[in-house]
């Protein structure tokens, strides 16, 4: 019996050695494991040359495709999604765009002709959260629908916590757009207050590691600050389980994977409430919101849930819940669903 053909391009498909594995990757590793499909991995190269060359090269390799699966995000990005997407129309190879990034809805809206120039050649139109989706159809998408970001639950270790410590972890690549300066100020007013308290910050190097670790250093909280720097998934469960408190400090975002995988651990979330975050942290019912940059707020939601002040044991247990949404199983269901109906 012949495969279906499965075209997946996007930008850093491949695992890397201190890179986060995209959610290109993470699809193409599960729908390999369906007999049914050929997957072909397309766009490897982080510069941008090599990564042009390669999505023209295997698309004109691979004309007798049955589907494609193009990843869109916002900026430079978007010029691949086009020329992509243009070469997939010339040899009707159906189009699935899959919408990614907080900073797109805004992207879309200046670049709106270009945007719906580009989305119109799609079949059909995928978006990770209901953030994305949203914005889309109010701009005339109809056939947009949610598939969730994939995570293997069975994967993290849940500890459920009857009471917190002041042991908290940050975990983004190091870049001013993740805001990792918050997470620092608001560890210092902890520390205050609990001198024996701990903050890891952890992630792939954007070159902005360096001056959180000087913030730290002016700061005078630097012996209570680790920077382990990025975190294989051997090495995210263990902070994981050994931490109680994950801070998300973004200025942007939609539906951010390590907030599911905190999740997961039983870690309690306290975030800011950018892009997608509302949509997945509902406040007291299994985590915490505060608005961007307010650093007393957060601080003052940290206190109360180290004093004992909120339920932690419904919220740790609501937010396994949440994680469970996002179960690779339902998620591959969804898109071997959405395959079958669009492919030729």
């Amino acid at each position: 019996m012949k495969k279906d053909k499965i075209l997946i391009i996007g930008p850093l498909l491949e695992n890397e050695t201190e890179k986060v594995t995209s959610p290109g990757t993470v699809l193409a590793n599960y729908l390999e494991n369906n007999a049914s499909f050929q997957v072909i991995r397309v766009g490897r190269y982080k510069k941008r040359a090599k990564r042009l060359y390669e999505i023209v090269k295997h698309i004109l390799a691979n004309k007798d495709a049955n589907v494609a699966i193009l990843l869109v995000f916002s900026g430079k990005n978007f010029l691949y999604t086009d020329i992509a997407s243009f070469l997939l129309r010339q040899f009707n190879i159906p189009i699935i765009f899959w919408l990614h990034g907080g900073a797109l809805p805004e992207f879309s809206k200046k670049y709106k002709k270009w945007v719906d120039r580009v989305l119109k050649r799609g079949k059909a139109m995928v978006a990770p959260s209901e953030y994305l989706a949203e914005h889309f159809r109010k701009t005339g998408y109809s056939n947009i629908r949610i598939i969730r970001n994939i995570i293997n639950v069975n994967e993290y270790r849940f500890v459920e916590r009857h009471s917190l410590r002041p042991r908290f972890l940050w975990m983004r690549k190091f870049h001013p757009i993740w805001n990792p300066n918050m997470a620092l100020h608001v560890f210092k007013k902890i520390l205050k207050i609990y001198p024996g308290a701990s903050l890891v910050m952890s992630g792939a190097d954007e070159g902005y590691m360096k001056k959180c670790i000087n913030i730290a250093q002016e700061l005078g909280i630097r012996e209570h600050v680790s920077f382990p720097g990025y975190l294989n998934h051997e090495k995210k469960t263990k902070y994981m389980s050994e931490n109680d408190i994950y801070l998300h400090t973004n200025l942007i975002d939609n539906a951010p994977v390590s907030v599911i995988e905190a999740l997961a651990s039983g870690m309690i979330v306290v975030g800011t409430d950018v892009g997608g975050m509302p949509y997945i942290i509902k406040n007291g019912y299994n985590g915490f919101l505060v608005k961007t940059n307010d650093i007393d707020a957060m601080t003052q939601k940290i206190i109360e849930l180290l004093e004992g002040k909120h339920d932690i044991i419904s919220i740790q247990r609501n937010g396994y819940k949440t994680a469970l949404k996002f179960h690779y199983d339902k998620v591959i269901e969804e898109w071997n669903k959405l395959l079958q109906e669009i492919k030729r």
